[in-house]
């Protein structure tokens, strides 16, 4: 008996629900192997007796109907043990439906440890009118079962098996008892069985029954080295029966889980969800490390793609245009061609006009005084660099700054009865 079950008998359980099948008085003394001559056998005797008397007083059935009640209060029904049909009672019976649920590339899957622990529960049998009998499920911690699991377990196709309660188990069995029957028939605070559509139930047995809980653990195995582990826990017979599995592998990078497994170069063990291939790079790598091209839509390791400078859209710099004044790679959408222009940025298409005290316009006319005959200049600035642009009658002066270098990276030139820009670099430093 465990911890559980101990504790069960200080608390008051929820009532009963009938949770098997109507069974007869017959059947059930055959399940029990009862016959002539056996204390259930003679006491059915004298209860259909008693049944075709007539003339036999409300008071002595009430009186026997109150001793078998608070028989079962005590504790003492005739206790015996069984087990479901059908449930697993050695680990090579579950173990096969446990390893078949990974599928390792390259490797194994094996048990690291399996135990098949029998865990109590408790049913209590009573006769209720005529001859039926129905069965009342409880819990190794006191509480009702839930009706489902009553078919899942295969508790309702029980065979009787050797005891397995040890000799000091039966005073907390009997204490399990009678907390189970008072929950099947309340009692008042005077003692008394209140009274209700099932109080005059015959009570018959109790039934410990034991199903094995199957815990344990897989390894995965590649070569000689067992790499990785995954651990399980449920009903034996779920188990069995698919109904229950064990946990997913958890990639440890990545957090992807799976039953599919397989080993890196490098002697990771992870599940195929969670690596990819750079479509950049063609390389393979954790899918956590790729983010979308917000222009083509690959997926591709981060350090593949560049910000667009006008949007903050991160793209592959192969899906960017490039501004031919500036320099800068965009998103296509910013960049337009122009009649008097090249291929241009928005940035550089709506510069703001300069004053003439501007610091940084002041500084490039002081270097090339040349360009001073230029006006009515417009312009943008980051931190890398500055565009600036000028006229005059005669034409346009476009002129690419280096703000790190302090220098001009190149300037253009356009006629005012022509369209073609002619670009000429420079590194000439201030």
């Amino acid at each position: 008996m465990n911890k559980a079950q101990s504790t069960a008998s200080a608390r008051s359980p929820t009532p009963a629900l009938p949770s098997s099948p109507v069974e007869t008085l017959e059947q059930f003394q055959q399940w029990l192997g009862t016959g002539p001559g056996d204390p259930l056998a003679e006491q059915a005797a004298r209860d259909r007796q008693r049944g075709g008397e007539t003339d036999a007083s409300e008071t002595d059935a009430a009186e026997t109907d109150a001793a078998e009640t608070g028989a079962a209060e005590r504790g003492d029904l005739e206790l015996v043990e069984a087990v479901p049909v059908g449930d697993p009672q050695q680990v090579r019976e579950v173990s096969g439906s446990i390893l078949d649920c990974y599928r390792v590339c390259d490797g194994h899957s094996e048990l690291a440890g399996c135990t098949l622990e029998p865990r109590p529960l408790l049913r209590l049998t009573r006769r209720t009118s005529g001859d039926e009998i129905r069965h009342d499920w409880f819990g190794g911690d006191g509480q009702t079962l839930e009706p489902e699991l009553i078919p899942r377990l295969g508790l309702d196709r029980l065979r009787r098996c050797e005891p397995r309660l040890r000799r000091g188990d039966e005073p907390v069995a009997r204490q399990w008892i009678a907390t189970a029957a008072r929950a099947v028939v309340p009692i008042d605070a005077a003692g008394q069985a209140r009274r209700r559509a099932d109080a005059d139930a015959r009570w018959l047995a109790a039934t410990v029954v034991w199903c094995r809980w199957a815990s344990g653990t897989v390894a995965f195995r590649f070569g000689n080295a067992a790499v990785g582990r995954c651990s399980f826990a449920g009903w034996a017979i779920d188990f069995l029966h698919g109904r229950e599995r064990p946990e997913k592998y958890r990639c440890p990078i990545t957090g992807y889980r799976s039953y599919d497994l397989l080993m890196l170069g490098d002697g990771t063990l992870t599940v195929p969800a969670a690596v990819a291939v750079c479509q950049a790079t063609e390389q393979t790598c954790w899918k956590t490390e790729l983010e979308h091209c917000e222009v083509s839509g690959a997926r591709v390791r981060e350090e593949c793609l560049v910000t667009c400078p006008i949007t903050g859209r991160r793209a592959l710099p192969g899906a960017l245009k490039r501004c031919s004044w500036c320099e800068r790679l965009v998103v296509p959408e910013q960049v337009a061609a122009g009649a008097d222009r090249g291929p241009c940025c928005r940035d550089c298409r709506e510069a703001e006009p300069l004053a003439e005290a501007d610091p940084l316009l002041r500084q490039v006319l002081t270097t090339h005084p040349a360009w001073a005959r230029y006006r009515r200049w417009r312009g943008w600035e980051d931190a890398e660099r500055a565009v600036l642009i000028g006229q005059r009658w005669g034409g346009q002066l476009v002129v690419l700054w280096d703000r790190q270098q302090k220098n001009v990276r190149k300037y253009g030139k356009r006629g005012r009865f022509t369209r073609r820009w002619t670009w000429v670099p420079t590194q000439v430093s201030e």
